[in-house]
């Protein structure tokens, strides 16, 4: 929670993906693979498969995971450019992938 609410480190990744997905500045998290913005949205990334994982092996739970972060996952959901990102880098975001899938299937049920 500290991680990814208090401290600023995920702030403009945040910011940049609340917003149409074909924004600006989503487009510019992916203009230069070697940017300091690609590095954070990886390191974004990141923290949701590490989430992601941590409810695959039940050390927390999915629903409880659901319900902090449903409102960013859809944020990464909606974005045809991140979801590619994910599906091109699935060794590295495959318990992310899972989760997604998971969230969407709830919200069918």
């Amino acid at each position: 929670f500290k991680k990814f609410f208090e401290n600023d480190r995920y702030t403009q990744v945040r910011r940049a993906l609340d917003n149409d997905p074909n924004s600006d500045p989503v487009k510019a998290l992916f203009n230069d693979r070697n940017s300091e913005e690609f590095e954070a949205f990886t390191d974004y990334l990141n923290f949701f498969e590490l989430v992601a994982y941590l409810a695959s092996e039940r050390q927390i739970k999915s629903k409880d995971v659901l319900v902090l972060f449903d409102y960013y996952l859809d944020c990464l959901s909606k974005h045809d450019l991140v979801m590619d990102e994910v599906e091109k880098k699935q060794e590295s975001f495959e318990q992310l992938k899972e989760l997604l899938k998971e969230q969407h299937k709830s919200k069918l049920s």
